[in-house]
Order: structure tokens, then sequence, then C-alpha cells
């Protein structure tokens, strides 16, 4: 979808829940979902991701740091929570 249904689509969820009071400060959108090239995982920046969770109140989970695989997230996700 485009970036404006998106946020529409985010925003009714977030007010089933409960949440009126939103602000979508960035938006990114991807065909499929992000990577990262070869040379950009040898420079490590799988790493600098995991070293940036939890500042500025942000965390990076799901396929966006690791492979698209249910196992994958799911390790990565795992491992947040002793991080």
């Amino acid at each position: 979808g485009d970036a404006e249904t998106l946020q529409a689509q985010l925003l009714k969820d977030l007010a089933i829940s409960g949440e009126k009071d939103v602000t979508i400060m960035h938006q990114a959108l991807w065909d499929y979902f992000p990577h990262f090239s070869n040379e950009n995982l040898k420079k490590g920046h799988l790493w600098n991701v995991l070293a940036m969770q939890g500042q500025r109140n942000c965390a990076f989970v799901g396929s966006s740091v690791c492979f698209e695989s249910v196992l994958d997230v799911v390790a990565y996700n795992n491992l947040l929570l002793k991080y």
C-alpha cells in the first residue's frame, strides 16, 4: 500500500487499542523487507543496530534487523530480552 493508506490503518488500529494522541515521526517503505548489503554486513552494521537498541526509546525488531524467518525473528527478539 501507499504511505497514506498505511498511516491511516496504523492510526485506526492504535485507536482501537485506546491510543489517541499518536504522532508518526518517520515512515520508511520497502518493497518487501529491508536488508543490508554484503558490504554493510561485513562492516558490522547489524551490530551497530543492536548497540542502538533502547536509545531514544526505540526498539528495532522483526525482520528489519534479521533474516525474514520466524525462527530468526524470534531468536533476535529473545536476544533483545537478554540485552
